[in-house]
């Protein structure tokens, strides 16, 4: 999600385990209104990231692919809505409090700082296989990074003016 001004715009990202991109979205820039922050109130940002865009712009991907990873907290209550599994993954801050589902991963080279992965109760069963698959692709590459992509594809975008 990339804020500008009163505008949004949402991408997403498909990659495989090397991290290589293999199928890229996003929606045209749409501007939210003083009356919809109004009327939604404290339900705008589940009501846009969720109801409004995140479903459709998951449904538009044509490629395969297991698991949705996300900056946002909110986009978490995907899973509500959708049968794939959804992880939050955000900067490891040892001063945090531990959450129940969540866990924290390590670059075992080193190279990259921690990672904290949260999920739902319903993804429980799926954190083992998770852990072992993201452990793999850590060793050797930042699994944040493909979230910066999304953001400079944005920039792009909208410096090119195309989407709009």
């Amino acid at each position: 999600v990339e804020r500008e001004d009163n505008y949004l715009r949402f991408g997403t990202l498909i990659v495989d385990k090397k991290l290589k991109p293999i199928e890229f979205r996003v929606t045209s820039k749409f501007c939210v209104g003083e009356l919809q922050k109004i009327i939604y109130g404290e339900t705008l940002k589940e009501a846009l990231f969720i109801e409004k865009v995140g479903i459709h712009l998951l449904n538009s991907m044509e490629s395969e692919y297991d698991y949705i990873f996300c900056k946002e907290k909110i986009l978490l209550n995907l899973r509500n809505n959708f049968p794939k599994p959804v992880f939050l993954l955000e900067k490891f801050d040892e001063w945090k409090p531990k959450e129940k589902y969540s866990f924290k991963l390590i670059s075992s080279s080193g190279k990259f700082e921690p990672v904290l992965v949260k999920y739902a109760a319903v993804d429980e069963k799926n954190i083992s296989q998770l852990n072992k698959e993201l452990v793999e692709i850590f060793k050797y590459s930042d699994i944040m990074e493909p979230f910066k992509r999304i953001e400079k594809a944005i920039d792009y975008i909208d410096k090119m003016g195309l989407y709009d």
